[in-house]
């Protein structure tokens, strides 16, 4: 994997342990903890190519669910990651 590569896989399992720290901070779903602390534990390891071929499989096994249920929440509550409304104030 090229520098730009892992840069790339890296940036995305960044975006992807955000989204779920706000979906577990909101939902108490364990299946989505135990993501959470499988994302932990691969941040937490050396960058080994096992462990990146461990967080590209993550992403590509569970990436797309956690997005879904991040946008449902965001949608449903109007709004983003600092807790700030989406929706216009203005009438």
């Amino acid at each position: 994997m090229t520098i730009l590569g892992a840069s790339i896989l890296f940036n995305r399992g960044s975006n992807t342990h955000n989204q779920l720290r706000l979906i577990t901070s909101k939902n108490k779903d364990p299946k989505y903890k135990e993501w959470f602390k499988i994302l932990d534990n691969i941040f937490a390891s050396d960058n080994t190519r096992s462990n990146r071929e461990e967080l590209q499989y993550f992403l590509i096994e569970n990436g797309e669910e956690i997005y879904r249920i991040y946008s449902r929440y965001q949608e449903d509550h109007g709004q983003n990651d600092f807790g700030y409304s989406l929706k216009s104030t203005e009438k």
